[in-house]
């Protein structure tokens, strides 16, 4: 039934001033804003906001160049990147790594000296085209381009290795240890079976295992010990989700189990979420034919995995594809469907039910979450406060339109991009822009 790309997420991934390039989206809700890195970089490009996880600084695009704003004086500095595109912070120092469309380059910048550390070319670094990662250890920096992963020193900014994919490359991931880095290709396809060539390769020495996954290709989500990849598509005929072994030096694809995707993980729990669709799953992949959810029951069902043991068990959500976002706890899923106009819905994970909100519809299309997972804030015009243990939505009544939202490490704030110029630092608290980063008339 076709296939998705990273590059076809980035059109259904997008702000509000890019809302009619929206698409249908099921699964892993892909509109979620935080704080630190984001999958494949944080896409200044199309105007997104960086928050650095310490330091309390964040970083945008402004006049066509990066700047950083320190949150406490409002104050704004520029730093010498043209055209940003994506970007990755190091977790180590005040170091990011930034893409230059205007030179094609991936840039290390010393956000506190407001220096250029070493700048290196790489094949495309679009914010459409490019995917950047930065090794936890901050020893390894990874560009990715439609064919090629290139994989820089982050001390020095040489390449140590470059590898091509002559059918393309569908999505990448650095794995928790460091040292590996996945990359996907696009599925082919023999007959009605599709495959997917799944490759793992050793920063340090370049050494590679490949592996073929009966499945579409599509975004990979990894367990956080690292040991299980998961990989499940949306649109792609009775897509299983694909569970990939990673154990290093017994690398191999594991089995497949009934359901659709993308999945969606907590940060640092062993739950994985997934959806089952009644009409479309497969019932040679449950190993007990009793889990197979009836033809009395919703079309479409919330299924939830343990990542250590690959049990996993339903919940019904009705009859719209579901899209959902987990707490960072992992103990709640913020579920709705950009099929139909109803609000989210609140799932509590460990009850396995569902609590209604109440308050204005709101639709999770650009949010951001706190880290304790009592609120999320909802971009829609105004600004909409989902408040989780209430189990309520309320608005913030702002007196302009947002283009962009993020939120700060601490909770404390929200960094709303008015426009080009401008973004408020709204104090969530007070209700009010305590401090802007603004560029006077006269610096433009």
């Amino acid at each position: 039934m076709g296939k998705t790309t990273w590059w076809a997420t980035l059109t259904c991934a997008v702000p509000v001033v890019l809302a009619l390039l929206a698409c249908e989206q099921g699964g892993a809700n892909p509109n979620q804003k935080g704080v630190g890195n984001q999958p494949g970089g944080v896409q200044l490009g199309i105007g997104d906001i960086a928050v650095a996880p310490v330091g309390n600084y964040v970083l945008f695009t402004r006049d066509n160049k990066l700047a950083v704003g320190w949150v406490d004086s409002g104050q704004i500095q520029p730093l010498p990147v043209d055209s940003p595109s994506r970007l990755a912070f190091s977790d180590q120092r005040s170091v990011v790594y930034v893409g230059s469309e205007s030179s094609g380059e991936v840039d290390a910048v010393d956000v506190k000296a407001q220096s250029v550390l070493w700048r290196s070319p790489v094949d495309d670094a679009s914010t459409i085209g490019l995917r950047l990662e930065s090794s936890k250890d901050d020893r390894f920096v990874v560009a990715a381009s439609a064919h090629r992963i290139q994989v820089i020193d982050a001390a020095s900014g040489h390449e140590r290795l470059s590898r091509y994919f002559d059918s393309g490359i569908a999505d990448i991931e650095l794995l928790p240890d460091s040292s590996r880095a996945l990359v996907e290709e696009p599925e082919t396809w023999q007959g009605e079976a599709p495959t997917t060539r799944v490759t793992l390769i050793e920063l340090g020495s370049g050494a590679t295992t490949t592996i073929n996954v009966p499945n579409c290709a599509d975004r990979i989500v990894i367990s956080a010990d690292g040991k299980r990849a998961f990989l499940a598509p949306t649109h792609c005929s009775k897509d299983p989700v694909s569970v990939i072994d990673l154990s290093p030096g017994s690398e191999a694809f594991d089995k497949n189990l009934p359901g659709f995707g993308p999945v969606a993980r907590a940060p640092h729990g062993n739950i994985a979420v997934a959806f089952y669709d009644r009409d479309q799953g497969d019932p040679s992949l449950f190993d007990d034919p009793s889990q197979m959810p009836g033809p009395d029951s919703a079309r479409y069902q919330l299924m939830l995995i343990d990542t250590g043991t690959l049990h996993y068990d339903f919940a019904e959500v009705g009859d719209a594809l579901p899209r959902f976002a987990v707490t960072p706890d992992g103990n709640v899923l913020l579920v709705d469907s950009s099929w139909t106009g109803d609000t989210a819905r609140i799932f509590d994970v460990p009850s396995r039910s569902f609590r209604p909100l109440s308050g204005p519809v709101v639709k999770l299309d650009n949010f951001a979450m706190s880290s304790d997972s009592e609120h999320a804030y909802v971009l829609q015009n105004d600004v909409f406060d989902l408040d989780i243990a209430a189990a309520k939505a309320s608005h913030f009544g702002l007196d302009f339109t947002p283009e962009n939202i993020n939120i700060s490490a601490d909770d404390g704030y929200l960094f709303l991009r008015r426009n080009d110029s401008e973004i408020c630092i709204y104090d969530i608290a007070a209700r009010t822009c305590r401090q802007r980063f603004l560029v006077p008339t006269t610096a433009r």
